[in-house]
């Protein structure tokens, strides 16, 4: 089972319709699930990347991991989509909360947040707007018109799983004696 907390992020967008709000979350959900196939190759660079220091050797892991991706989801993702699906799928999971699924019924994207930090991470993320852009320049791609997307986590949600991620380290930390 793996670990972490599942955390839902919602996305509320202007400009979709329902019908392509569903095939939008369908290719993401796609994506998601075909990156997820690659992990046996990309979990050891993601390890590399966060034992590394160097800002260079950071970029040189982060571009190696980006064209596995490229290479998995050329055959799944629209053309016009591809390198945003590939720096947002990188970066989440880089960054400890690798999206786990695609809801469509109003485009929930469920992630595995593995750390507190990577829950802040995030947080943050959301909260900057950093998301919310690269996801409505995606949107706006996909639809061929201007999509304003904004993400949300509620706060019931992170408090969830701030708690998980807090007893899964304590408990983690408990040394047998």
């Amino acid at each position: 089972m793996p670990s972490g907390a599942l955390v839902e992020v919602r996305i509320d967008s202007d400009g979709l319709d329902a019908c392509m709000k569903k095939q939008l979350a369908s290719t993401l959900d796609v994506a998601v699930k075909v990156v997820k196939n690659s992990d046996p190759a990309v979990m050891p660079k993601v390890l590399q990347y966060q034992q590394s220091s160097l800002k260079f050797e950071k970029s040189d892991i982060k571009h190696q991991i980006q064209q596995i991706y490229w290479s998995v989801l050329e055959k799944h993702c629209p053309p016009n989509m591809l390198a945003y699906v590939v720096k947002l799928l990188t970066k989440s999971k880089l960054r400890g909360f690798p999206w786990d699924s695609v809801h469509a019924s109003s485009i929930v994207l469920c992630c595995r947040v593995v750390s507190v930090e990577a829950l802040l991470d995030l947080k943050q993320m959301i909260d900057s707007g950093r998301l919310s852009r690269l996801f409505s320049d995606m949107f706006t791609v996909f639809a061929n018109t201007s999509v304003t997307a904004v993400l949300s986590l509620s706060a019931e949600e992170y408090e969830i799983a701030y708690a998980v991620l807090i007893y899964a380290a304590g408990k983690n930390s408990v040394v047998n004696v």
